[in-house]
């Protein structure tokens, strides 16, 4: 539960935000779902790596 909060406010709300926040929504735009899905991957791995060790 905590890993689908976690992902859901980083990739849905806190990523957007940067990037305008930053003024760069067009690159948000383009680049935005490349962004998400290697973020989301990372964490991913990151989430098994700690299911594991315990």
């Amino acid at each position: 539960m905590l890993f689908l909060v976690g992902s859901v406010l980083l990739l849905v709300i806190g990523l957007p935000l940067l990037f305008f926040l930053l003024g760069q929504g067009e690159a948000y735009v383009t680049w935005g779902p490349w962004i998400s899905a290697i973020v989301l991957m990372l964490w991913v791995l990151l989430d098994i790596g700690k299911i594991r060790r315990g």
